[in-house]
This record gives structure tokens, C-alpha cells and sequence, in this order.
């Protein structure tokens, strides 16, 4: 049994009031409450972990937030052109790829193409910048095949789950699709963490629309006795329009993992900022 003290998080910067968070570290001996087995009791044994909770439902990001997207996008583009005798400059061609790529989904994101244009225009433009011309459809399916096998954690990703597991009902809201996410969240070795996964194609709406987060706060796997008030879920996210502005416009508090120290662009700011995912659990109480 372990001593934890109250106090108020340093690290995760909270744009609104911040909450009282438990630590395994403090100068203080006088909260009377203690870490037992996963659970906070008082000195009495009884459990106050619930009540003492502010949330109850995490809703996190996958790509670039729990996985590294770019280092599995990197990979799987090197695959690719080497199954395809194609000359890869490690440099160039992961920089001009991301570029159109990030341009695309941002366009997805705000509903201004499908997942099809999506799909078939990055690699048209992808090959008319670098001057290759592979055929863009087979190349886009190959590399598809290729990131649905890229799994790379993002640092702290999986210490950051163990933390959570049990303590909350989590779910995944992504707009990677499902051909790719479901493997790769195997092939992480994460998956099992989840009560559910919520994906744009599946669900047939994206992240910042409305639609995908009640879709996931109505998922019949959830753990939660009845559907969880908004008040009580938490989206954790790096994409500051999918995931922090979809959340805020919902009515749900939102973490932004912001690990390159960017400056948050819009009025409206999270509810709270962290650099590393080590610092998501002082957020949680």
C-alpha cells in the first residue's frame, strides 16, 4: 500500500480550473488517502476511487497519438518502392509524401472529398512531384498492405494504457480506416486495452462531426452502466481540429498531446496540454 498526496498537477497545463490529482509523490502526510491494488481507499479501507474520479470515459486518437504515424508511414513507403525497384530517398520523399498527405486529410477531415479521392489522389500528386510514374493505384493499395503492418508506439503509449486499463472504460475514435487500424492495433499489441473502436468508415461520419462522438459514447461495449454524460468523457488527442476543436464543439473536455510544443490556434483552448502521455493521468482526477 502506497501513500499518495493531493495536490495540484504542475506538469499537465489546464487551460480551466485544474483538478486535485493523487501522486505517488508529495511532502504531505495528511490526506489519509492511500493506492491500494489499482484502487484509492481512505485509511479506513474503503474505496473513494470512483467518487474521486472526474472522469469515467476516455476517448483517444490513435495516429500520433498512441501510434507514431510517421515513423509507420515512413516505413511502409520504403517498403513499397523497394518491392517495386523504385529508388527511395529517405529525406525527400517521406517529407513531399507527408506534405500532400496532411493537405488530403485535412480536406477529408472537413468533408471536402471522400475517402476514395483521398485514397486515389495522394499518390497521383505523390509521383507527379518526384517524378516517378508507378502505377498510383497499385502503389496505393501496396502501401496501404504495407501501414496496416506498421505499428510503432509512441513513447509512452503503452505505459500510458497499462495506467488507464480497468480504471476507465477507453475507447478508440480514429479516422484511419478500418482495413488499417484493426491491424495494426493488433500487431501494437493494444487492441485488448480498448471496450471499443470507433472508425469514420465504419461509423460512416469523422472526427470533428458530432455524429462520431455519439457514436461512441452510445457503443454498446462501453463499460459504463448507461450512457456516460459528456461532462464525464474525456477525448485525448494530437489533431487540434479532429480531435480538440470536435470535442470542445460537443460540449466534452479534450487533451491535447502536443509533444513539439506548438501554440494552440483557435479562441476556444483545450481543457488541457500535455507534451509527453506520461502526463495524461494527472489530468484524470
Amino acid at each position: 500500500m502506497v501513500f499518495v498526496d493531493i495536490y495540484y498537477p504542475r506538469v499537465c497545463r489546464a487551460y480551466y480550473a485544474a483538478p486535485k490529482a493523487l501522486s505517488t509523490a508529495g511532502p504531505f502526510v495528511d490526506s489519509g488517502l492511500f493506492l491500494d491494488g489499482g484502487a484509492f481507499v481512505d485509511s479506513g479501507g474503503k474505496s473513494i476511487y470512483k467518487s474521486a474520479m472526474r472522469y469515467e470515459l476516455l476517448l483517444l486518437d490513435l495516429d500520433g497519438t498512441l501510434l507514431d504515424y510517421n515513423a509507420g508511414e515512413r516505413h511502409a513507403l520504403r517498403q513499397v518502392f523497394r518491392d517495386l525497384r523504385l529508388p527511395f530517398d529517405e529525406q525527400l520523399h517521406p517529407h513531399v509524401y507527408r506534405q500532400i498527405n496532411n493537405e488530403l486529410w485535412n480536406k477529408y477531415e472537413a468533408g471536402r472529398i471522400d475517402r476514395e479521392q483521398l485514397r486515389h489522389t495522394r499518390f497521383r500528386r505523390f509521383f507527379g512531384e518526384i517524378g516517378l510514374s508507378p502505377d498510383p493505384d497499385e502503389f496505393s493499395q501496396r502501401y496501404l498492405d504495407a501501414l496496416a503492418a506498421s505499428a510503432f508506439l509512441e513513447d509512452g503509449a503503452r505505459e500510458l494504457l497499462d495506467t488507464l486499463y480497468g480504471r476507465f472504460s477507453l475507447a478508440v475514435v480514429s479516422n484511419g480506416f478500418a482495413a488499417v487500424q484493426y491491424p495494426r492495433l493488433e500487431q501494437a499489441r493494444i487492441r485488448n486495452y480498448f471496450d471499443a473502436v470507433i472508425l469514420s468508415d465504419e461509423v460512416q461520419c469523422r472526427k470533428p462531426e458530432r455524429a462520431i462522438f455519439d457514436a461512441a459514447l452510445r457503443h454498446p461495449g462501453l463499460r459504463c452502466k448507461s450512457e456516460p454524460d459528456r461532462s464525464r468523457c474525456l477525448m485525448v488527442g494530437d489533431g487540434i481540429y479532429s480531435d480538440i476543436a470536435g470535442a470542445l464543439a460537443y460540449g466534452m473536455d479534450s487533451c491535447w498531446y502536443n509533444p513539439q510544443g506548438l501554440e494552440f490556434p483557435l479562441e476556444q483552448q483545450p481543457t488541457y496540454e500535455v507534451s509527453r502521455l506520461s502526463e495524461v493521468p494527472e489530468c484524470l482526477l
